[in-house]
């Protein structure tokens, strides 16, 4: 499966064919698509983003569980797209996976040969990877959020129009950062090469370091929680921003800095490990 993937390129005679980024582009596509562990994340991750949503979205409209007056000022958009918070876990997992599968294989040593120079791998799985999740986190985020907002107006609590101010961004946002997440999975597992340990780092940065960081004082952890990479998402991915968060620009440059940071390391590792 991945050998052939990773043969596509070298097949033709010598000088027939460059080995350029979009003929690498097209190699990681192929075997994006042959790995049917890959093939299965896509759904579960839509299902989660879906499913979720609209399970939050009900509950919140239950006047048994959460009594209509107790109901305050709330963030519509945010409510329908609660399952993105679970679901970037599948996608991170994937990321991971894309990068480490031909390290566990050895398959790695045959693309390497097809691509000496590297880092046109690298930039291709982030392409390949990160376009891919971001197509599906969109149309997933759509979905949840038209049943999300059907739901709440049944139930005559405040809710969003697409054309509301900052509701496409904030969609549009929330599909940037799920396949941020993936961007990241793969540049953890380009320089970890381990699933099970990348994996487990990066659930560790989106899961669990805030609430290890809250048990300093207060005053220092609120100085830090901002800059958190989970933490920036809520800038660009919110209807309203919360008040302990950075502003928009702030969280998606910062997140965007996350980004290019991990695969300038990432890049660095390539090129001086051998394979």
């Amino acid at each position: 499966m991945t050998t052939i993937a990773t043969a596509a390129l070298p097949t033709r005679q010598a000088g027939s064919l460059r080995v350029t980024l979009p003929h690498v582009i097209r190699s990681e596509w192929i075997k994006l698509r042959s790995l049917r562990s890959n093939l299965l994340t896509f759904p579960t991750g839509a299902a989660i983003i879906l499913a979720m949503g609209v399970a939050y979205t009900f509950v919140f409209t239950n006047p048994a569980i959460v009594p209509q007056e107790t109901v305050g000022d709330f963030d519509p958009v945010s409510l329908s797209l609660a399952g993105v918070m679970l679901a970037q876990l599948a996608f991170i997992t994937l990321g991971v996976i894309c990068a480490t599968n031909e390290y566990s294989t050895g398959s790695i040593r045959g693309t390497f040969s097809a691509v000496p120079h590297r880092l046109p791998v690298l930039w291709a799985k982030l392409i390949v990877v990160t376009a891919t999740t971001f197509v599906v986190a969109l149309a997933s985020a759509l979905v949840a959020f038209f049943v999300g907002q059907a739901i709440l107006s049944g139930g005559e609590l405040t809710h969003a129009q697409i054309t509301d101010p900052g509701v496409l961004r904030a969609l549009v946002g929330t599909a940037g950062y799920v396949a941020g997440t993936s961007f990241l999975g793969v540049c953890a597992g380009f320089l970890i090469r381990s699933t099970a340990i990348a994996t487990a780092v990066m659930f560790g940065v989106f899961l669990i370091l805030d609430s290890v960081l809250s048990l300093l004082p207060q005053p220092v952890y609120h100085a830090i929680a901002p800059y958190l990479p989970p933490n920036t998402a809520a800038s660009f991915t919110s209807l309203t921003i919360p008040d302990d968060r950075l502003p928009y620009w702030g969280g998606l440059t910062m997140f965007l800095a996350y980004l290019i940071a991990a695969s300038v390391a990432a890049a660095v590792i390539l090129r001086n490990r051998d394979a």
